[in-house]
């Protein structure tokens, strides 16, 4: 299910995708958007002057989207799959990555994780060593919370997820933060925004420069820090 947010009834209009994965972006009990993405591109669009037009939509196919050029916007990590295919723009606020590993398995590093069992978000890149690694096995989930509940089920060994996500999960789910507490440090990764083939100057200028006086405006250094 796709959903649009018309934010302004305006003709000039950035069309900005999100990807459908709290705490990132996603529909609040109010029926509103809502996540720290969001509230960082809602200080953006205010910053730049610009009005945005919010697409809320699954992650692959929000890629998909920017690709076609039925988005013009969109932030997420940059990944040499999508080479070419739109542009990476400028570098944003970022994710602390961790593995949340059973209590009971030692393990250290990546390296350790052979033959493990990993839960990870659809489509998700995190890092090459873990992305690459065919040793260690992947299962694939719809969002964070299945990737818990998996893990919570002893289905999986493991799960990948943003420092940031875990936070929202354990405070939301009324999670025992115990059950999350063994786990390794993978990377910190830096969001793009990622703007369609063909955006004017113009426009990409003005998203370069809101996005530095956003981050300096409110001294953000990581998306965790809107949570």
């Amino acid at each position: 299910m796709i959903l649009t947010f018309n934010v302004f009834a305006l003709t000039d209009v950035v069309k900005v995708g999100l990807f459908d994965v709290a705490p990132f972006s996603y529909i609040n009990g109010k029926g509103e958007l809502d996540g720290v993405t969001f509230k960082f591109l809602k200080k953006l669009e205010t910053e730049s002057g610009l009005k945005f037009n919010f697409t809320i939509l699954p992650y692959a196919r929000l890629v998909d989207n920017l690709k076609d050029g039925n988005v013009d916007m969109g932030m997420f990590y940059p990944s040499s799959k999508n080479s070419g295919d739109f542009i990476k723009l400028s570098e944003t606020l970022g994710n602390d990555n961790i593995i949340v590993l059973r209590s009971d398995i030692s393990a250290k590093a990546l390296s350790d994780l052979k033959g493990k069992i990993i839960a990870r978000i659809r489509g998700g890149k995190y890092y090459d060593e873990f992305d690459n690694d065919d040793e260690i096995r992947k299962v694939d989930s719809v969002n964070y919370a299945q990737s818990a509940t998996l893990f919570l089920a002893r289905r999986v060994d493991g799960f990948i997820i943003p420092r940031v996500a875990l936070r929202y999960l354990i405070h939301t789910n009324n999670y025992r933060k115990e059950d999350f507490s063994h786990s390794i440090f993978v990377n910190h990764k830096k969001n793009f925004l990622h703007i369609r083939n063909g955006l004017s100057e113009e426009l990409k200028k003005k998203l370069e420069i809101a996005n530095i006086e956003v981050i300096k405006k409110y001294k953000l250094k990581k998306l965790e820090d809107l949570l």
